[in-house]
């Protein structure tokens, strides 16, 4: 089930799978690693920081977005890596079978 995609859009959940790794990013660097355009992605951001899952920050010359630690981004977070987690088992169900199989003899 795509819990976390079908809440935000592709939009949105390709912004913040960015925040999985990283936790904070620029707007020419989100726009350049999701290959979104830009005003989709900085309605995207607006809307993050607008409900507190993100925060911006100016630095020199750049607006910087980070995350901000609280229940919605965590909620998102884990939801879009349970999803990823869940895609990439399907894709390599041989992994699965041998993670059941090391759970079930714990």
């Amino acid at each position: 089930m795509q819990y976390a995609k079908s809440i935000l859009g592709n939009v949105e959940a390709s912004v913040m799978e960015l925040y999985l790794g990283d936790k904070e990013h620029y707007l020419s660097e989100i726009c350049n690693k999701t290959e979104l355009p830009r005003p989709s992605v900085l309605r995207a951001l607006r809307k993050f920081e607008h409900v507190g899952v993100l925060k911006a920050e100016k630095r020199a010359n750049a607006k910087f977005y980070l995350l901000n630690k609280n229940k919605q981004s965590v909620f998102l977070l884990s939801s879009l890596e349970y999803e990823k987690t869940e895609q990439f088992l399907k894709n390599f169900p041989g992994i699965k079978t041998a993670a059941d199989l090391f759970i079930e003899e714990m």
